[in-house]
């Protein structure tokens, strides 16, 4: 098996938002995000990325195939998503300008388990580390356990962060996105999203960036 992990920073995002774009916008469409949006707007937002000159994205090759991705961005950009976080982050007395922050992360189903996000977990943080930042973070969609729309035999991933090492935090932030209804139709509804974040330390694997 022939593994590629590489990491682009800033403009150098820019020929792969197609890509990112395509596989955001049908990984979000699961449950618990419920997001059913389109490829067209999803662009803007990615664009974003590749304008910040500390914009990453992280895409994992296994024998040429396209496996998965990472995308991150510091706390402190001006991307949409960021601004509410921001906020909250104030709030609690936290320094947002101290903190990095994972927006979009997706590997196929064929390639899961086999330790790709920890490589790109390490691939980025070795950058955040090196640029000074002490926190990375992250928001993951909350979904009471009777959802009428949440799978049979679902996992929680509440485990899986705790063991990469993030901890749950209290701040919850409220997003308004195009939702997935159980009658199939969209609803335009309001979704809370939990806040994790984790210290981070000067520990990464070996990987190929640009």
């Amino acid at each position: 098996m022939k593994k590629l992990i590489k990491t682009y920073i800033g403009e150098k995002i820019y020929p792969h938002v197609d890509l990112v774009a395509t596989i955001i916008t049908n990984h979000f469409k699961a449950f618990p995000d419920l997001w059913s949006g389109t490829v067209e707007e999803q662009l803007p937002y990615l664009k974003k990325f590749a304008s910040h000159p500390q914009g990453l994205l992280t895409i994992v090759q296994i024998d040429d195939t396209f496996a998965g991705m990472l995308t991150s961005i510091p706390l402190s950009s001006n991307v949409y998503v960021m601004g509410a976080a921001h906020a909250q982050l104030l709030s609690h007395n936290l320094d947002p300008t101290k903190y990095f922050y994972y927006a979009e992360g997706a590997i196929l189903p064929q390639f899961r388990r086999n330790g790709l996000l920890k490589e790109m977990f390490a691939a980025q943080e070795e950058l955040m580390c090196a640029w000074g930042f002490e926190y990375v973070s992250f928001l993951s969609t909350f979904r009471p356990p009777n959802h009428p729309l949440r799978p049979a035999g679902y996992e929680d991933k509440d485990p899986m962060w705790s063991y990469f090492g993030f901890k749950k935090t209290d701040i919850k932030v409220r997003y308004h996105w195009p939702t997935i209804q159980l009658d199939e139709t969209i609803k335009e509804d309001e979704n809370e999203s939990i806040f994790w974040h984790k210290e981070l330390f000067t520990d990464s694997l070996g990987t190929e960036r640009s």
